[in-house]
């Protein structure tokens, strides 16, 4: 995809348009002053006619300060941008036009937007569209992720040349982005690994809290101590010695006190259940995050998508946060119901029968000989509770630690199928770092970068940079992030993918003048779309007719952006 023209409007009247060439643009200044007049505000008004947010049109991303001037101009209705870009040989227009609501308690800002014509109302519907033009049909990555490494646009990460996104972003993040990027075939796999990963540390934690600090073998041999215990009265009690007019009662006490332990029984281990369904989905919601619904286009179909079947393609399994999150919160409550159902009617069972064995013990209660065997009978049933209550925990621990077992044999299996197709991704990168290479080469002389891919210990695609721990030095790791930017579009004009085939570069003053004249030499020489915005007082070095040639705008104090 190339960039041909993006153009503002206000109203019917066209107050900017910048139109891009092939190679190298330049956004700069004219005159001394070079700040605050919207260089790097047409990065932002590209990245926002491509689903970018709409705030750092007028919040500078740096100091967090809000241009009210810029905000109420762009947010009265009528400014539209419009981006024109090419996609395989075929033209595509993309419009957007802010509008804000002032609520009784907040303002909110919202965007019409429209691609070749057709109009998309919600912001939800645009970027669920948008990503389709570029053959993007995925939900993992998010097209955000894609689309954010085109723009170097982000002070903070615009020195790191792979983790170009906020510091919160997972390494399993990084794996699911760069196998996409570089069109690694096992993606999916890849995807199904995180999903594994995921599924066992939910396994993990619910062992953790089911065990409560203390080891299985400990809770056995706790069960082994009880067992003894009750086998230990259960003798005491048969030997117990009882006149014979009491065998008939006391026979039918004690099987009164079977029928109640076992009802007891299982009423503290569905007691127990309870307890620990509450945790669990306790720990389900909280695992949610901040997610547009309206962006998920696909669920789960079957119950059983609980335990997720991994041998699904990544289509079949693309909930993997906050639905799978919600839908095990709501088969796990479900579930909690039906035992409490049962859990009420147990009880009024046991009601019943304690009622019954009540009355049994009033007859036999005048024998005092009798109390000697109801205190035997009472530690026994003691016993019986705490039993029910480890047992539950005992097997429930067992039950997680088989899941974990069989999640552990799938991540295997997909490990293994991984592997086989290294080949085919070491060839692509052969490709990317033939410019690479090449550029890091005349950057950095005594020495050059290559990207470089091996299966991880986990399995998934491992890429690291060669050298890259010695680009250091004023404005060169910016400049190495530059390079391998610049590399990737190169890598995309030779596959001819339907991805954004430019890069959008800011903050390269750290850089000194004689690397960015062999950046932008290379980005001209190698045909690479790169769009700069930079301050003038960094080009004092260059070629005038090399500026000329390559400027596709220029302001000044009194010619901003906007115009304002």
């Amino acid at each position: 995809m190339q960039l041909i023209k993006l153009s503002v409007f206000d109203g019917s009247k066209e107050i900017r348009t910048i139109n891009f060439k092939e190679g190298l643009n330049i956004i700069t200044n004219l005159g001394e002053t070079g700040n605050q007049i919207g260089k790097s505000t047409s990065l932002r008004a590209l990245a926002f006619c491509l689903g970018g947010n709409s705030e750092p049109l007028w919040k500078d991303p740096d100091n967090e300060k809000v241009n009210e001037e810029v905000k109420g101009f762009l947010t009265k209705g009528d400014v539209k941008f419009e981006l024109i870009v090419k996609i395989a040989s075929i033209t595509h227009t993309i419009t957007r036009v802010l509008s804000i609501k002032i609520g009784a308690r907040r303002e909110s800002i919202t965007a019409i937007s429209t691609i070749d014509g057709v109009t998309y109302k919600s912001r939800a519907a645009f970027t669920r569209e948008l990503p389709r033009l570029f053959g993007y049909t995925r939900e993992h990555p998010k097209f955000n992720s894609i689309r954010s490494k085109f723009f170097r646009t982000n002070r903070a990460t615009s020195n790191n040349t792979l983790k170009y996104l906020h510091t919160y972003t997972s390494d399993n993040d990084y794996d699911l982005i760069y196998a996409y990027l570089f069109d690694f075939e096992f993606i999916d796999s890849v995807r199904q690994i995180n999903l594994i990963e995921h599924q066992i540390l939910l396994e993990d934690t619910r062992i953790r809290t089911l065990l409560g600090g203390i080891s299985l073998e400990g809770r056995q041999e706790h069960l082994y101590e009880i067992d003894s215990k009750i086998s230990d009265l259960q003798v005491k009690e048969d030997e117990y010695d009882i006149f014979e007019s009491q065998s008939y009662a006391i026979s039918q006490l004690r099987e009164s006190r079977r029928s109640v332990a076992a009802l007891t029984s299982r009423i503290v281990n569905l007691e127990t259940k309870l307890y620990y369904n509450k945790k669990t989905i306790d720990r389900y919601k909280n695992s949610l995050v901040e997610v547009n619904v309206d962006e998920i286009t696909s669920l789960y179909n079957e119950a059983k998508s609980l335990v997720p079947d991994l041998s699904k393609t990544l289509e079949e399994t693309i909930e993997f946060h906050n639905s799978i999150m919600s839908r095990k919160a709501a088969y796990v409550e479900e579930m909690s119901i039906e035992t409490a159902d049962e859990l009420d009617s147990l009880r009024l069972s046991l009601g019943r029968l304690l009622i019954e064995e009540k009355n049994k013990v009033k007859d036999l209660s005048r024998d005092s000989h009798f109390s000697g065997l109801m205190l035997v009978e009472k530690q026994m049933q003691d016993l019986r509770e705490a039993r029910g209550r480890l047992a539950y925990v005992i097997s429930e621990v067992e039950v997680s630690r088989n899941r974990i077992a069989d999640l552990e044999t799938t991540s295997e299996d997909v490990k293994r199928s991984i592997a086989v197709h290294y080949s085919d991704l070491n060839s692509k990168l052969d490709v990317f770092n033939e410019a690479y290479a090449d550029i890091t080469k005349r950057l950095f002389i005594t020495h050059h970068n290559e990207l470089l891919v091996s299966p991880g210990q986990n399995g998934k695609a491992d890429f690291t940079i060669v050298n890259e721990e010695r680009n250091t030095g004023d404005g060169v790791p910016r400049a190495a992030a530059m390079a391998f930017d610049m590399s990737y579009v190169y890598f995309l004009n030779k596959f001819k993918s339907k991805l954004p085939a430019f890069t959008v570069q800011d903050y390269l003053e750290v850089v000194d003048e004689d690397k960015l004249i062999k950046l932008f030499n290379f980005a001209n020489e190698k045909k690479i779309q790169t769009v700069v915005a930079i301050l003038n007082d960094k080009l004092g070095s260059f070629d005038k007719n090399f500026i000329k040639e390559n400027t596709i705008l220029e302001l000044t104090k009194e010619e901003k952006f906007f115009k304002l």
